[in-house]
């Protein structure tokens, strides 16, 4: 299984595409934002003081975590492709023919691709802490959130890719998905008091967001950001069900 695990993680890391996606254009955007936002404190000495708290800059801070959250859920299409290339292509009958169960090959692509984005989301992290003075207030809760985000997306990869059979209508879907959550957050869309309370409070990426800033942060309330925490892993587990009743019907 660990041999497995290794050569998932392997297949993912050399792949180009992915080591841009997920930590090359978030750290980007989040320099970028940090430029933008950095030319506004010189120009403004009040608005720094309402910015930079007890030496942390508060806006980067949340406008990285922002980033980091949606992005994660761009991890289905790393699932995606796993399964699409093993189990639609040719390599299907190699691996069918092997004295190794479908299951572990499963398990293994879903563990490599869990570990990959939690990584990823992690060394985010660790950029805006240490080079832009970010606010790294409960690091239990950046990195539980992380992992049950991860993992979460990684349910919805393998749902997506058992119930769609073409590979650019599942990446579609998982890109209908993240971006459907974070448009308003990321371009200040308003949809109307019933919607933005919908993105901010019911949609995983709000819930993973209230998660981590009410655990002292923006907000000081554990009970509040356990409760997110606790909905998304109940989501996770629902997710993980429906994959396994999905897959008796509509095999791997």
């Amino acid at each position: 299984m660990i041999t497995l695990i290794r050569h998932y993680f392997k297949r993912t890391m050399v792949e180009p595409i992915n080591l841009g996606i997920y930590i090359l254009l978030p750290a980007a955007l989040v320099l970028m934002n940090i430029l933008i936002v950095g030319a506004q404190l010189g120009l403004d000495a009040e608005l720094s003081e309402l910015i930079i708290i007890d030496g942390y800059n508060i806006t980067n801070t949340l406008n990285s975590l922002i980033f980091l959250m949606f992005f994660q859920f761009f991890g289905a299409s790393l699932i995606i492709d796993f399964l699409f290339l093993d189990f639609r292509g040719d390599r299907r009958w190699r691996l069918l023919s092997a004295p190794v169960s479908l299951w572990k090959y499963i398990f293994a692509a879903v563990i490599a691709s869990t570990i990959f984005s939690v990584f990823a989301g992690l060394l985010n992290v660790a950029i805006v802490t240490i080079f832009f003075n970010g606010y790294l207030h409960n690091p239990f809760m950046y990195f539980g959130t992380i992992v049950v985000v991860a993992l979460l997306n990684q349910f919805v990869g393998m749902l997506i890719f058992l119930l769609v059979s073409n590979k650019t209508t599942m990446e579609i879907i998982v890109q209908i998905f993240a971006w459907s959550m974070a448009a308003p957050m990321l371009f200040g869309i308003d949809l109307g008091t019933v919607g933005n309370n919908i993105i901010r409070y019911v949609t995983p990426l709000g819930m993973s967001i209230r998660a981590v800033t009410y655990s002292g942060f923006i907000g000081d309330d554990m009970g509040v950001a356990l409760m997110n925490l606790g909905i998304l892993v109940g989501i996770t587990v629902v997710l993980a069900i429906m994959v396994i009743i999905v897959s008796r019907r509509k095999k791997f």
